[in-house]
């Protein structure tokens, strides 16, 4: 009877141990399971944050592309309408060079100053005495000489023609608005 005592006892150990191994075998397998899902959901979370955080990066850098553009468009826009205003204001110095360059002269006192220039020479002599026949021509010859040497280099030096301008104003071909006067000290 002891040995069966004995054997029922051994029994009974052995059915307690190994319960009792049984039961910290599941909850160490529950606890490595209830890790193993905290670190999952944490890698999880951490994952979507990251991605959120690379879309939020993309959308401001796609932000900041778009403001560039548009800035470079800007600029863009700015200098070709400059470009082309210079160019209709070219192209209208242009047309109007003729009438510019005559209403210059006419109505300011640069022809009084090319014919004072020319005649300065003559403001030095007090007195002329001509003999012979034919003097107060060749005078006159040297005076008109030294004007047209004047616009000659005037027209090498500038490229413009008073001659040919002054003949076509003289003679009404040359066709131009005048040029109405901003302020009150140009009207004057």
């Amino acid at each position: 009877m002891k040995t069966k005592e004995i054997e029922v006892e051994e029994k009974r150990l052995d059915a307690v141990v190994r319960k009792d191994a049984d039961a910290k075998r599941y909850a160490a397998e529950q606890k490595a399971l209830a890790d193993l899902y905290i670190r999952s959901k944490e890698a999880e979370a951490k994952y979507i944050e990251e991605a959120k955080r690379a879309e939020s990066i993309k959308v401001a850098a796609e932000a900041q592309r778009f403001a560039e553009e548009q800035r470079a468009q800007g600029i863009q826009a700015v200098g070709l309408a400059e470009a082309e205003a210079i160019e209709k204001k070219a192209e209208a110095m242009k047309l109007m060079e003729d009438a510019a360059v005559l209403e210059l002269i006419l109505n300011s006192d640069v022809l009084p100053k090319i014919v004072g220039a020319a005649a300065s020479p003559l403001a030095k002599v007090d007195k002329i005495t001509m003999y012979g026949d034919g003097n107060s021509t060749k005078l006159v010859g040297d005076i008109v000489n030294s004007s047209t040497q004047i616009l000659s280099s005037i027209q090498e030096s500038t490229g413009i023609d008073l001659t040919s301008l002054l003949a076509g104003y003289a003679s009404g071909k040359l066709t131009s608005k005048p040029v109405e006067p901003k302020t009150e000290k140009d009207k004057k």
